[in-house]
């Protein structure tokens, strides 16, 4: 009877030692685990915030007219355009090869929001106007012809609409930003960020060629990070791209 009594008293024994050892390893781990779900929770959350920084509107206009002519320069006239005033263009004929449309750049400016381009061969029957904050704005460039230019009224508008894809230049230029430590403080706190709270990013191009990576200075914690596939705007060339963005926290 005394060794079941002490065998019982034992089990409770071991049994008490055994939740106490629980709660203990519980009590190490719940802290960094909270850490780890807020860091996580952080990531997700900067995904959208970031994607929407890298962003910007971008105007597309296509005009559709008659082919035939040969002028130096052409200006669209329409009060559509006078709406896009202050922001960069670039302009491209439209093409066609081997059943699919091909678009070549082609020389242009911008007067008082009016796009004028040049032309040196016979004209196609489309083009499309681009229109950004982060397209260039050419000041010098001079049209042949700029003092007499033709008042092109015979076109039309068949497309106008405006949207706002991710631009690389946002993503070089957001990367630059933050290299200086009140730059990327004001960063933080526009994206709404702790200040424990850290992130950085790196910009690949479809063959993984990184083009932008921000620095990450003596990181002795964990890092977090994902990569996501994006489409991204050129903003010397107005073409959509595939890339991938890697977006880190700690």
């Amino acid at each position: 009877m005394k060794n079941k009594q002490g065998a019982h008293v034992g089990m409770i024994l071991s049994f008490l030692i055994f939740v106490t050892f629980i709660a203990f390893l519980y009590s190490i781990t719940q802290p960094l685990t909270n850490v780890r779900q807020d860091k996580l929770n952080t990531l997700e959350y900067l995904k959208t915030e970031l994607i929407n920084n890298f962003s910007e509107d971008m105007t597309l206009v296509v005009v559709q007219f008659e082919e035939g002519e040969l002028m130096e320069c052409s200006i669209f006239e329409s009060e559509n355009f006078n709406e896009l005033d202050g922001l960069g263009v670039i302009a491209k004929r439209v093409e066609l090869l081997d059943g699919s449309e091909n678009e070549v750049i082609v020389e242009s400016a911008v007067i008082n929001g009016e796009p004028v381009i040049e032309r040196r061969e016979q004209t196609t029957e489309k083009l499309k106007f681009y229109y950004s904050k982060e397209f260039e704005i050419d000041t010098e460039y001079q049209c042949p012809g700029l003092n007499s230019l033709y008042e092109k009224d015979n076109y039309n508008i068949t497309f106008f609409r405006t949207t706002t894809p991710i631009f690389d230049s946002r993503i070089i230029n957001i990367s630059e930003e933050i290299i200086n430590p009140d730059e990327y403080n004001k960063l933080k706190n526009e994206l709404g960020l702790a200040v424990d709270d850290n992130f950085g990013f790196i910009f690949y191009n479809e063959n993984r060629i990184e083009i932008v990576k921000t620095q990450e200075k003596d990181i002795n914690i964990d890092i977090y990070s994902e990569e996501i596939p994006i489409q991204y705007m050129s903003s010397s060339d107005a073409n959509i791209n595939p890339g991938f963005l890697v977006i880190k926290v700690w």
